[in-house]
Formats: structure tokens, C-alpha cells, sequence
């Protein structure tokens, strides 16, 4: 059984990597830390029918805290806390596949099969353990022979450590001794499980299920790819995607997106505080944001995910996404803004098709109070947090649109934004036309960091193409907006300055906002190369008609 030897060590690592900087409201009170780690072994009586506030799905946080505030601690917390990081002792082990699982077999810890009432099956310890080592050892089959994430098991490592016990979270990575030479910083983890699963929502082998696929994807995490100290949120967003990757039929993370408890049905997380920051962590929202990996995986690939972690292996999370989008033709902004109309289209308005597989199970979006519109124009101004969106419904002569406005700078401190969302009669040169007659825009300093996004179409007399300048290196794709068009496909040739053509080919009609259409080019000549400095004309011909327009290339 492994302690935590290396301690010292594993806090300088911390530090070096800027692990002192806080990204979890809860790592700031050294006495909630510590009442934490104490609460992680006391006997729970907690049933579905009083649901926390907050989710205590996974207890990884009390380590990251624990790391990022040891200076506070006094002497005698350090040791208890030292304690509590140190693999537990047990009764008896087993080797099962890739895993030694250490467990109990009498006791108030003893591993349990659970009845029909819920109640632990006496003297089914073994059979109990059988499942962990089933459901661990399909988890390591699929999470890194078939999905290709590596194995988090270290040099003269071949089991990795999984501990039963009765406890407060459905699981807990422990992360025991860092290993040298990485930035971020790599660790040596175990695994706590819960010895029976009958006080939570998914019971049983329910819980078994999602918390071996959460908990061996924080392993894989931790040891592989490493922790920058911004990414605490993100390596919950995964792990809670991973368990419906790994067990689609269990849908435990719904307990986030939705209370189980509430009719009508109440959001929470992501569909109660869509203006919170993508970044945040408070122990409900980022397991709700899962849908996230559930948008990538459909709207692009399950590897997008993959790809992420392999590049944060060298830049956060945010910078890895947007690599890993960016290999796919899109970016984290466009990703963002697309999700964001996703999040609209659930519940009553669920559009399974475009959107999520399962988006009639998730909640309806919360949005702020419906707003009147009154000629000749009004203006609302709110609030949001830095990378996030809020939802304003607005009527519009007796119909209602839905306006979902988005910040996309996540380099921002944290704090609230503010902005006007500005609505006019009619064409406005400056503003975005609409097809229900009104001009509307976001007004803010920094309007590169803003977008609104209408369920009812933007109106275009001809073709607008954007980004103009196309500044390479800053955007996958030059995207020309095109009106209402019947074609699935366009012609498009690409003619220099002095007429000599680029490219010509055909592109696809894409929808990347709901009703408003375009054509996409990755800016490379027929022969693949990136096109040079310079200024360009575009004739794109579809449903019979011919658009024409300019633009310019900066850093060919």
C-alpha cells in the first residue's frame, strides 16, 4: 500500500506550475477544506429525497484544494491532511485485470451487493468486488485501447490501486506523489470508491458504472496529460462526459442538468446560470457542463476531446480546445456560439436532429423576463461573466424571438460584464437586420468579444464575407453569409487582384446559426497551399444567381 512519500516534493511541483493561484470557490477557507477531508469517512445517511444543493459526485477537489492552500494549514493540519491523502487500510486485496482493489469484508466499510430495498446483501463482498473489477476493467479497455487516451499507470506500475469505503462522494482520486519533470505537473493517483452506492442517486451498480468511468478518466488525466492550475473545471466537464461515453443508459450527470425532485422540471447548473463562467467550479456547474463533451462528440468527434488533452499537454484547456476545433475546421469561439444555440433547443423545444440525441431529457433554458419591443427602438442592458451567455426573450409585433447573447474573451478577470442589447425600426448600416423588421447590436468597448444570436434569421441583400481582413492564424475559415438559398452546394472561384485565379471548386451550404446560411473556405489554393498577402475577388454562384465580393489576406 503506497503513502504519500513525496509530499514535499508534489507541493514544490504545485507551486512551480502556479498552483497557488485559486480556480475553485471552495479551495479559499482552510476550515471548509478541512471539514471537507473529515466529512469524506463519515457515515452518510443522505437518500435521493434530500439532494444537495450542490452535486457531491467527486471529492477530487478536496486534493487540488489541499495542494493549492497547503501554506495555510498549521502544522498539526498538515498532518492530519497528510493523512488523509495516504492510501487507507483495508482488510484484504485483490488483483482483478489492470487493478489491485483493497476493500473490507466486515465492518461499517464492508463492500455490499445491494436487495431490491436497497439494503446490503450480507456476505457479498467478493461479488461486490467482482463488479468493480469488471466495470474498471471495461472503463481501461475502452477509455485507452479504444478511445486512445494513455495509460495512467507509471514505469513498474501493473495494477493500479482502487480503495472501498463507505464515503461522502461517489468517488475520490487521490493524488499521492507527483512525478518529476513535467509542466503541468503529472501525478501518481488512486482511486477511493463508495462501498455499496446505496445513498445516492444512480444506486447499486449504477454508481459502480459512472464512478469507475469518472474517476479512472481523472487517472488517465492526472497521470498522462497533467493540471494546469486554470483546469480544475475541465477535468470535471470530462469525466462526467465519460461516463455517458462509457454507460449511455445510466444518465447520472441528468442530476446536474436537472432537479430529479422538481415538477415541472427546474434546470440546474449550465441550464439555471448559463452567465456564469464556462470556467467556474462550485460543484454542481461544471458536472452539468458535460454536455459540452456531449456537443462536441455529436456536432464534431469524440477524438476533439482526445486531441484536447493531448495539447494540454503543453497550453490550458481553453487554448487546447481551441487547437483541437481548429483541426477540424472551426475554433473554440465558433464552437461556443454554436453550443450556445444548442442549449436552446431542449425540453418542449428539443430538436434531437441538429441537436442533442437526448435533448428532450434536459431542462428548457433559463432566460432572463420577457421584454416588450416598442417602435421606434429599445435598448436592455444586463450582465454576464466573462465566456458565457444569457437568454433574453423579446416580443416583436405580437411574435417572440429568443436573443442569445455571448462573451468570448476568457482571458478576462472574474467579474460581471456589462452590455446593451440596442433594437431599432428597420436598416441600420452598423446593426444586424432581421427578419421581423428590427435592426438590433451589442453594444460594448470590446465588440470582437461579443456576438447576439436571434432564432429568427439576420437579412442579407447579397453576400457579406468576414473576417476582412481574413488574418491568418487568427481564424480557420473565411465565411461568406449568403441570403436564403435553396442550393446544398456553391460555386465558388477566388480570383487575385490581378485575375488570376486562386481557387474554384464547390463548397457546401453550411448552417452554423439557426436559419443563416454560408459558405466556408480554409483560404489554401487548389494545390493546398495557404494563399498569399494580398487583396481578392470571390464569385460565389448558387440557386442560379451569382455573389460577388472583396476581401483581404494578411500573413499568407
Amino acid at each position: 500500500m503506497r503513502s504519500i512519500v513525496f509530499l514535499a516534493a508534489f507541493v514544490l511541483i504545485v507551486r512551480a506550475s502556479g498552483f497557488a493561484q485559486e480556480t475553485d470557490p471552495r479551495s479559499v477557507n482552510v476550515e471548509s477544506i478541512l471539514a471537507a477531508a473529515r466529512q469524506v469517512r463519515v457515515p452518510h445517511a443522505r437518500t435521493i429525497s434530500s439532494l444537495p444543493a450542490e452535486g457531491e459526485k467527486c471529492g477530487l477537489w478536496i486534493s487540488l484544494a489541499i495542494l493549492r492552500n497547503w501554506d495555510k494549514f498549521s502544522q498539526a493540519d498538515r498532518a492530519e491532511l497528510t493523512s488523509f491523502l495516504a492510501a487507507p487500510q483495508t482488510q484484504t486485496q485483490r488483483v482483478i485485470g489492470h487493478f489491485l482493489v483493497h476493500y473490507d469484508t466486515t465492518g461499517p466499510d464492508a463492500a455490499a451487493m445491494l436487495d431490491v430495498n436497497n439494503l446490503p446483501i450480507p456476505n457479498s463482498s467478493e461479488q461486490y468486488v467482482d463488479s468493480v473489477g469488471k466495470f474498471f476493467n471495461d472503463v481501461f479497455t475502452r477509455e485507452i485501447d479504444s478511445l486512445g487516451y494513455d495509460s495512467p499507470l507509471q514505469a513498474g506500475q501493473t495494477t493500479y490501486d482502487i480503495y472501498v469505503a463507505d464515503i461522502t462522494y461517489y468517488g475520490l482520486t487521490r493524488s499521492e506523489s507527483a512525478i518529476a519533470g513535467f509542466v503541468p505537473p503529472r501525478y501518481v493517483t488512486s482511486i477511493q470508491i463508495d462501498n455499496d452506492y446505496r445513498e445516492f442517486y444512480s444506486r447499486g451498480m449504477a454508481g459502480l458504472k459512472v464512478t469507475a468511468a469518472h474517476e479512472f478518466h481523472h487517472a488517465i488525466q492526472l497521470g498522462s496529460y497533467g493540471l494546469w492550475a486554470s483546469d480544475a473545471y475541465f477535468l470535471e466537464i470530462t469525466s462526467t462526459w465519460m461516463e455517458d461515453v462509457m454507460y449511455t443508459d445510466v444518465n447520472d450527470y441528468y442530476q446536474y442538468v436537472k432537479d430529479p425532485l422538481s415538477f415541472p422540471v427546474t434546470p440546474r447548473g449550465q441550464f439555471a446560470t448559463p452567465e456564469v463562467t464556462f470556467t467556474q467550479s462550485n460543484g454542481l456547474i461544471e458536472y452539468s457542463r458535460s454536455v459540452w463533451g456531449k456537443f462536441l462528440e455529436q456536432r464534431y468527434s469524440a477524438d476533439v476531446m482526445r486531441r484536447t488533452w493531448e495539447e494540454i499537454r503543453q497550453v490550458p484547456a481553453l487554448t487546447a480546445l481551441d487547437r483541437a476545433l481548429g483541426e477540424r475546421q472551426s475554433s473554440l469561439r465558433q464552437a461556443f456560439f454554436e453550443w450556445t444555440v444548442w442549449n436552446s433547443r431542449t425540453g418542449p423545444l428539443a430538436d434531437t436532429v441538429t441537436g442533442y440525441h437526448e435533448a428532450n431529457n434536459y431542462p428548457l433554458m433559463r432566460t432572463r423576463p420577457v421584454a416588450g419591443y416598442v417602435s421606434p427602438g429599445r435598448t436592455l442592458s444586463d450582465s454576464i461573466q466573462s465566456f458565457s451567455s444569457v437568454y433574453r426573450p423579446v416580443v416583436v409585433g405580437g411574435n417572440q424571438m429568443l436573443a442569445m447573447i455571448s462573451n468570448v474573451n476568457a482571458s478576462l478577470p472574474a467579474g460581471w460584464l456589462r452590455f446593451s442589447y440596442v433594437m431599432q425600426d428597420g436598416e441600420n448600416a452598423t446593426f444586424k437586420h432581421l427578419a421581423n423588421g428590427i435592426s438590433v447590436k451589442v453594444e460594448v468597448q470590446d465588440p470582437e468579444n461579443w456576438t447576439s444570436q436571434e432564432n429568427v434569421p439576420s437579412l442579407v441583400s447579397d453576400a457579406l464575407v468576414y473576417p476582412n481582413p481574413f488574418v491568418r492564424g487568427k481564424s480557420p475559415m473565411l465565411v461568406v453569409r449568403l441570403p436564403y438559398v435553396t442550393d446544398k452546394t456553391a460555386t465558388f472561384f477566388v480570383m487575385s487582384a490581378g485575375m488570376e485565379r486562386i481557387f474554384s471548386g464547390e463548397l457546401p451550404v453550411v448552417e452554423r446559426r439557426p436559419l443563416e446560411q454560408s459558405i466556408e473556405w480554409n483560404v489554401r489554393t487548389n494545390a493546398g497551399e495557404n494563399v498569399p498577402s494580398g487583396i481578392y475577388i470571390f464569385i460565389a454562384t448558387i440557386d442560379g444567381r451569382e455573389y460577388k465580393g472583396k476581401f483581404t489576406v494578411i500573413g499568407g
